[in-house]
């Protein structure tokens, strides 16, 4: 089953970007939350290095504020075309990861504090 989730990548939060998910009840849903994230973000210092909401059938743990911990490493790869969505790939180390951020599609290498979970 597809669910809404809106994929963050922040810089600022260690020594490699950092990716959180949150789920939103609709597409837009998840673009009024982006908008609002992205204020309270940049707002305490962060920089937003990317974001976009999708469709897709990975869940993720709960998004925990207090974390200090980032277990979970991600590929996201994003076309410059929104409408293309994301491809979202756990990975076991960042190693086995190379950004492009400029590129397009951007490849963005990430840390997490949300591992995938079963449904």
């Amino acid at each position: 089953m597809l669910s809404t989730v809106l994929i963050l990548v922040t810089l600022g939060h260690a020594d490699a970007p950092h990716v959180a998910f949150s789920t939103a009840p609709d597409m837009a849903a998840c673009e009024e939350k982006a908008t609002a994230l992205t204020g309270v973000l940049t707002g305490a210092g962060y920089r937003i290095a990317a974001r976009r909401c999708i469709q897709t059938d990975l869940a993720f743990a709960p998004y925990d504020h207090g974390a200090t911990e980032f277990p979970a490493s991600y590929r996201l790869t994003l076309p410059a075309e929104a409408a293309q969505g994301a491809t979202i790939e756990p990975l076991a180390t960042l190693t086995e990861c190379t950004a492009n951020p400029d590129g397009d599609p951007a490849v963005w290498c990430a840390v997490s504090a949300q591992p995938l979970v079963s449904r």
